[in-house]
């Protein structure tokens, strides 16, 4: 993969970290989590630049229609809440490097359902959570494309998503009080 696309994956979930109440901001972090998941998913079918087409163009899709229908909050919190899930559930499985194979599309959809029922029900605290969750997993990602690596140790991988989820938690509660 480009350096620039994981340099791009690493600034990109540093803003979502900080910045995740941004709907269009939230939504380009969904999208090119879910586009890297796909690439990871299916690497060989979408390997160089389809593979890179596939995340920015995710990415991009995702942010527009986060703008586009920012006056159907309950849509997004379902749309936001299902893509969520699913692309934290399929992260979560590659990150402990549990593949199986199209089951994990399975568990992903089925993550993605959880994740829009809980996210109608709680829309900002799934926000500021979905919004560390999917920063924290980008940056790790991001930082494994650019190192080459196709995956820290599962350990390592993923005491840095849940001390960065963490941290982006309380910065966002600690704001959101102010």
């Amino acid at each position: 993969m480009a350096p620039w696309l994981s340099l791009g994956l690493v600034v990109l979930g540093i803003a979502v970290l900080f910045l995740g109440n941004r709907l269009w901001l939230l939504g380009a972090g969904i999208g090119a989590l879910l586009g890297t998941s796909l690439v990871f998913l299916f690497p060989s079918i979408l390997g160089g630049g389809l593979g890179v087409l596939t995340i920015l163009g995710l990415a991009v899709t995702f942010a527009v229609l986060a703008v586009i229908f920012k006056g159907f909050t309950h849509i997004i919190a379902w749309g936001i809440g299902f893509f969520a899930g699913a692309a934290i559930t399929m992260n979560l499985l590659n990150i402990l490097s549990i593949n199986a194979g199209g089951w994990n599309a399975l568990l992903g959809f089925l993550g993605g359902v959880v994740g829009a029922v809980v996210a109608n029900r709680f829309f900002d605290w799934v926000i500021i959570i979905s919004a560390a969750i999917i920063g924290a997993m980008l940056a790790v990602r991001g930082a494994e494309m650019l190192l080459g690596v196709t995956g820290l140790n599962d350990a390592l991988a993923t005491i840095l998503v849940v001390a960065l989820a963490g941290f982006a938690i309380w910065y966002q509660l600690r704001n959101k009080k102010t």
